[in-house]
């Protein structure tokens, strides 16, 4: 068993923690505890906890490099080489390991620095010069190798930002069924992960049983079966009914970013003259509930207005002014068909404007 108290958390500024659960959303001191979760002293029922986000001001803690794997997870830590189809990483949590390079998507050599473009797999990036297209053939402490389309290029690490795989004959590790946990230094786990006295303990697949001290937790979120997250769907494919210009949909996820004074764990924007759609699944005799938090999106100039429907039913109609505060969203969608967001301008148009919806779940019971 792994104690991960290695990774040193400096200046923390302590705030309300958030935690939401199939059935409310609660603010204040997130303690773990042997066995479950208190907010404020109250105890949250562990299977109904969708995630929580233990301090909503915890500093970021940086990272030299990263491995981004198959799945979802991110390694940081010092990328020290790859050969013989094994990447070698050491972290502060773990130390050394070597893990199978089939099962790696990109390599971050540059915390801080623009992230590679995971659109275009097989490219190298820099942070001066064009991307280099092509495939990596090993890694060194201070060098790499690419065979490109100009041969084959040995290139100092120094201003890199990092390479994107090509793993798209692979296909994605469906990693619904695990708990994850973000850490403050970006590294994400997956796994199945119990509460602890003052810390998270996680069954890792590759790295054993890990116990993360709670001060090292950005957020703890669990897949238990019963929610659907839009801003992870909408993320990995894409909303339909996208307009002909651009992308209606912007996703910001809290926790990977390591946002301060963050409220929820992922936020969508959705901008005006969008109509967004999500297609329900057939669930006959279940309940199902879309949850959040709605408001204008940050700095909004202008007045906004949405609509929900699902069928021939509308659920919510709202027009917000700048500087709104968000209301909770909590109504009851049919299933079958069709949810459908549709933002426009309100009375008094102006820019930026937009609709704003915090952790945007679907809940079945």
């Amino acid at each position: 068993m792994v104690v991960a108290t290695a990774l040193l958390v400096a200046s923390v500024a302590h705030g309300a923690g958030v935690v939401r659960t199939l059935d409310d959303r609660l603010e204040g001191h997130v303690v773990f505890r042997d066995g479950r979760i208190e907010v404020d002293g109250k105890p949250v029922p562990w299977p109904a906890l969708v995630y929580a986000m233990p301090d909503g001001h915890v500093r970021t803690l940086g990272a030299p490099g990263a491995v981004r794997l198959a799945g979802g997870e991110v390694w940081r830590g010092d990328v020290l080489s790859l050969s013989a189809a094994k990447l070698t990483i050491r972290s502060r949590l773990w130390g050394e390991r070597r893990i199978d390079a089939a099962r790696v998507t990109a390599v971050e050599f540059a915390h801080g620095a623009q992230a590679p473009d995971a659109s275009k797999p097989g490219t190298l990036y820099r942070e001066d010069g064009e991307p280099i297209p092509g495939s990596l053939l090993w890694i060194g402490p201070a060098r790499l190798a690419i065979d490109s389309p100009l041969g084959v290029l040995t290139l100092a690490r120094k201003g890199l930002i990092g390479y994107v795989f090509d793993r798209t004959a692979a296909g994605r590790t469906d990693a619904r069924a695990a708990d994850e946990v973000g850490l403050v230094d970006g590294t994400v786990l997956r796994g199945r992960a119990k509460p602890a006295a003052g810390a998270v303990q996680l069954q890792h697949p590759d790295l054993g049983t890990l116990t993360l001290n709670a001060r090292m937790i950005r957020y703890l979120r669990r897949h238990n079966g019963h929610t659907v997250d839009l801003a992870e769907i909408w993320t990995r494919s894409g909303p339909a009914g996208e307009p002909a210009q651009g992308r209606p949909v912007e996703v910001v996820f809290n926790g990977e970013a390591q946002r301060h004074g963050a409220t929820c764990l992922a936020a969508v924007r959705i901008r005006p003259n969008s109509l967004v759609r999500y297609r329900l699944p057939q669930a006959a005799g279940t309940t199902v509930r879309l949850t959040g938090r709605l408001g204008p999106v940050e700095a909004a100039r202008g007045d906004v207005r949405i609509r929900i429907a699902a069928g021939n039913r509308v659920l919510l109609e709202k027009e917000f002014a700048p500087g709104a505060g968000h209301i909770p969203l909590r109504v009851d969608v049919p299933t079958g068909g069709e949810l459908v967001f549709d933002v426009g301008f309100g009375k008094r148009i102006g820019f930026p404007a937009g609709i704003r919806i915090e952790d945007p779940l679907l809940i079945s019971r």
